[in-house]
């Protein structure tokens, strides 16, 4: 096979080209991926505006996320005082690291910010006890805890 210089040198575009659009693609990729986390877990918190709602966990749901990344775990709590709430308690990955898991049946205490959305109002945690068992999910100014835990 003989090739000449041109040949060799058009043959090398082609491929740098090919090679320069996969990595801008994948660099693209990875921010949306990012993006998409950021918004489903960084929501609305008013750190100045804490409630509690108490009642039992009817179910542990996880919202099904495309990727690991962004599936989150939901308690569906069922209350005396406001009927069902769905508290966001934060990204799966996250919580199947801690020592504290929730069922169904369980009596919590939900601290967090209510918010309006779509319609209907949801808590994104700040923590959530059961018993003596505290699981804490952000500090006192709302930021989560596994944004610090990503970064040690």
């Amino acid at each position: 096979m003989d090739l000449n210089t041109k040949e060799v040198i058009r043959n090398l575009q082609l491929w740098g080209g090919g090679l320069a659009l996969l990595t801008i693609g994948g660099i693209v990729y990875s921010i949306s991926k990012g993006i998409m986390r950021y918004k489903k877990y960084h929501r609305k918190f008013d750190s100045n505006a804490i409630e509690e709602v108490e009642g039992r966990v009817a179910e542990v749901v996880t919202d099904s996320g495309k990727f690991e990344q962004t599936r989150g775990v939901v308690l569906v709590v069922d209350t005396n005082r406001k009927g069902i709430i769905h508290v966001h308690l934060g990204p799966e990955w996250f919580l199947l690291h801690q020592r504290k898991h929730f069922k169904p049946g369980d009596m919590v205490i939900a601290r967090g910010s209510l918010i309006e959305g779509k319609g209907e109002e949801f808590m994104v945690a700040a923590s959530v006890s059961r018993g003596n068992e505290v699981l804490v999910l952000r500090n006192e100014k709302g930021e989560p805890y596994w944004n610090r835990w990503m970064r040690e």
